[in-house]
């Protein structure tokens, strides 16, 4: 079996200016991504040994027009990636640029009505495009991309920076929202659906087909607010090509604060996965808190991940000592660990593997 990637160090910088003031506002920013991937090597082969440096700089160009009822923001981007690696094949690159451009134009429609006891009604219909044009990159590693099943207001299909997508679609969505008088947000009704003007030809692996769907299945979105506290969400997914609900997924939830938060979440896919999730945090002293996770495969009466710890929390740090059995992979089976967490508040975290970890 192949070990997991380490990302250390990791390090992520952001800033931008705005160019024109008084006539119109254009703002110009830029995100830098810096990665160091390594893992235990001994004994792999071929494209499993890479180990290596990314860096990933996103600067970006953007403007809008807003009106009380609309609104246009288009922008301009260009992802550009250097990888600097070790231990490369034939088949990759050990020093590579890959510099793609991406268009957006987002736009949006406000519709509202009163409704009786205060109550109003919004209508919000919603139009996005994003292009990028086609670039070969199977020659370029992938440390930890993933495909993006639901890239709707996002100009990459993929996660993380290995692969930028070739796209040309369009998004669709319309959202309804129930506001009492004081603006407080009751419940929210929303559809979306992605329209794809051209296949799409850059994939994680070089011998996987294109895309050539024209559309999405439809996604639709339900949540309630029953009390301040206490709230609800439910997502579908159903595709008009099949008439089959491809997945859903709902979720109960009681906050009153940051530290005070019970949440419970049901997922299922058609014809695969169907879990269960309870989670829970909870002050049990001044400045401790009670973390606590249980995920399991209700299907497979298999657990899959499970966390129980303490925090403790001042004005200036915050630290998390956890005990954690996750679910690595059905040949590998179960893994425990103890971990430790500390975070300098306004600075950033030291450890990110007690959520989705900093292992990929």
């Amino acid at each position: 079996s192949v070990p997991a990637y380490d990302q250390l160090p990791h390090a992520t910088l952001a800033g931008g200016i705005v160019i024109n003031k008084k006539q119109r506002v254009i703002s110009a920013n830029y995100v830098l991504d810096l990665s160091r991937f390594t893992r235990d090597t001994k004994g792999l082969t071929g494209s499993s040994k890479i180990t290596g440096t990314r860096t990933h700089l996103l600067p970006s160009i953007s403007t809008y027009w807003v009106s009380d009822y609309s609104f246009i923001k288009p922008k301009i981007s260009l992802p550009t990636t250097h990888y600097q690696l070790n231990d490369t094949p034939s088949n990759i690159t050990q020093s590579n640029t890959r510099v793609i451009p991406q268009l957006e134009i987002d736009s949006g429609l406000l519709f509202e009505r009163p409704l009786s006891s205060g109550y109003r009604q919004t209508l919000e219909p919603r139009l996005y495009y994003a292009y990028a044009p086609y670039q070969q990159q199977d020659d370029i590693v992938i440390f930890d991309s993933s495909i993006n099943s639901k890239p709707f207001y996002q100009p990459n299909r993929f996660n993380a920076y290995d692969r930028i997508g070739d796209t040309n679609r369009v998004t669709i969505g319309l959202d309804s929202q129930f506001l009492n008088s004081k603006g407080w947000q009751k419940a929210k009704l929303s559809m979306t659906q992605i329209h794809y003007l051209s296949d799409r030809k850059v994939q994680l692996s070089s011998s996987s087909a294109s895309n050539t769907e024209t559309f999405s299945p439809i996604y639709g979105h339900m949540s309630y607010q029953f009390t301040p506290y206490w709230s609800s969400s439910l997502n579908v997914d159903w595709s008009p090509k099949s008439g089959d609900v491809e997945a859903t997924s709902a979720n109960m939830k009681y906050q009153v604060n940051n530290n005070k938060i019970i949440d419970i979440k049901y997922t299922e896919v058609l014809n695969s996965t169907q879990q269960g999730e309870v989670s829970l945090i909870w002050p049990i002293a001044p400045q401790w808190t009670l973390v606590a996770k249980h995920k399991e495969d209700l299907r497979n009466r298999q657990l899959q991940d499970e966390i129980f710890g303490i925090e403790y929390a001042n004005c200036c740090w915050k630290s998390r000592l956890v005990s954690r059995n996750w679910l690595v992979d059905q040949e590998k089976g179960m893994q425990n660990g103890v971990f430790f967490e500390l975070t300098l508040k306004g600075l950033g975290g030291s450890n990110k593997q007690l959520t989705s970890g900093n292992q990929v």
